[in-house]
């Protein structure tokens, strides 16, 4: 046999089991009605067809674990893949109400325009062109009071009133205070 006929009866093969066992991936275009984030999953209701069906624990992820997990908005149109090998699953959105990605204990969601690292509980990030100046204004002021505590003289007896103050602050510097491996900025 030559490689052409090989590679055609490896192919009638494949064609044949995967027709028997049914094991085509079919797409159905769907709207979401629920989401269970703590289960991956989702419920639906199939739009293609000529009758609606609503599906049950359509899967968000290969498993409830860690991962990327991209949750769809109520009401959005997905497409699920789906065959008789396997649950069906989300393999299209057109609308994302979230996304999470977790990994150990570890996670980062977007959702509404706002970004969290883990639980949130640190607040926001730094500003820190804006920290810089702050704290470079009172570095100087505090500068500027020490020359004048320094400077001030009695006149009863034109000494000053206790020993001189010798230390001076040193401006901070943006790279004093900044982590440049984790940035963020406004939203567009």
């Amino acid at each position: 046999m030559d490689k052409g006929t090989i590679e055609y009866c490896i192919g009638e093969i494949a064609s044949r089991y995967m027709h028997k066992h049914n094991e085509q991936l079919h797409g159905i275009v769907a709207t979401v009605l629920s989401v269970d984030i703590p289960n991956r999953a989702c419920s639906v209701t199939t739009v293609s067809g000529q009758e609606s069906t609503e599906l049950d624990g359509v899967m968000l992820m290969a498993d409830i674990d860690d991962g990327f997990l991209m949750v769809p908005s109520i009401g959005s149109t997905v497409i699920i893949g789906n065959n008789q090998a396997m649950q069906p699953f989300i393999a299209m959105f057109s609308e994302i109400d979230s996304v999470l990605i977790i990994t150990g204990n570890q996670s980062f969601s977007i959702k509404d325009g706002a970004t969290q690292f883990n639980d949130g509980s640190f607040g926001g990030l730094v500003q820190v062109a804006n920290l810089t100046k702050k704290m470079n204004n009172i570095e100087s002021l505090l500068n500027s009071l020490i020359g004048l505590y320094n400077g001030h003289t009695h006149a009863s007896n034109g000494t000053p009133t206790v020993s001189l103050e010798t230390n001076t602050l040193t401006p901070t510097q943006r790279s004093d205070i900044e982590n440049t491996n984790v940035t963020h900025g406004a939203t567009n």
